[in-house]
C-alpha cells in the first residue's frame, strides 16, 4: 500500500509543478499582450484562461511577430477567435 500512496503523492506533485509552470506561463503571455496591445477584449481573457500550456507556448512566440492580437491567437492550423481591440 505504501508504494500506492507514494505513486499518487508523485503524481499530484507532478500536476501541481505543471499547473504552476501554465500559470506562469499564462502570467507572462497576458503581460506581454497588454503591454503590446492594451487591455484586453473579455473574449482573449477567457481564451488564455482556457488554454493549454502548449497553445500559451505558441501564442507566446506569435507575441514576436505579430501585429495585431488576432494574429497572436493563430495556432498552426492559422486559425483565430479573437478579434483585435
Amino acid at each position: 500500500m505504501t508504494g500506492f500512496f507514494q505513486r499518487v503523492r508523485e503524481e499530484g506533485l507532478e500536476q501541481g509543478i505543471e499547473q504552476g509552470r501554465a500559470e506562469g506561463e499564462r502570467a507572462a503571455l497576458v503581460r506581454l499582450l497588454e503591454r503590446r496591445f492594451g487591455a484586453l477584449p473579455p473574449e482573449a481573457a477567457e481564451r488564455l484562461r482556457q488554454a493549454p500550456e502548449t497553445v500559451l507556448q505558441t501564442w507566446v512566440d506569435n507575441v514576436l511577430d505579430a501585429k495585431t492580437l488576432d494574429e497572436v491567437f493563430r495556432t498552426t492550423q492559422g486559425t483565430a477567435q479573437v478579434e483585435s481591440p
